[in-house]
């Protein structure tokens, strides 16, 4: 997708850009070239990604959790979600139907919350938090799954 200085989407560069071209080769008939095509479907899915590769991308992070709001209940996560140094086991207590106040310290559920809540009054679907602990800095991606705010994705 191009912009324009206005952020104004450009249809005629992006026109450009998605349609394939034809080339010439010698040695062969005109071929399409297909190497940069971008569909409007794949566009408008760049931003979900397969739970399957979470964790793939880069080593010790690529974590979810998805809650419900306003009650916290934690309704899915990754596989190796016990690896983020701030979830803690409570006696191998499973995550899934527990609420998300009892597994991470208070003042980062705190701030959570008020992330979810600050986004609805803007009218916007995501936000970001730096959360530290000794020896580490997390980047955490806090959206909305649910036009109502229902459904809310912590990405770690």
């Amino acid at each position: 997708c191009t912009t324009n200085e206005g952020g104004k989407k450009n249809k005629e560069k992006e026109t450009m850009q998605t349609e394939p071209q034809t080339i010439d080769d010698t040695e062969s008939n005109t071929m399409e070239d297909t190497r940069n095509t971008i569909s409007d479907k794949e566009l408008s899915e760049c931003d979900r990604e397969n739970l399957s590769h979470i964790g793939l991308v880069q080593g010790g992070c690529g974590h979810v959790l998805f809650i419900k709001n306003p009650c916290g209940q934690i309704v899915g996560h990754d596989r190796d979600i016990r690896q983020v140094d701030f979830i803690s086991a409570k006696n191998g207590s499973a995550l899934i139907g527990n609420f998300l106040k009892d597994f991470i310290p208070v003042l980062l559920h705190t701030t959570i919350m008020q992330c979810v809540e600050q986004m609805k009054v803007a009218m916007s679907r995501r936000t970001f938090h730096f959360y530290a602990v000794p020896g580490k800095t997390f980047a955490l991606s806090i959206s909305s799954t649910e036009t109502d705010y229902s459904g809310i994705a912590i990405e770690i």
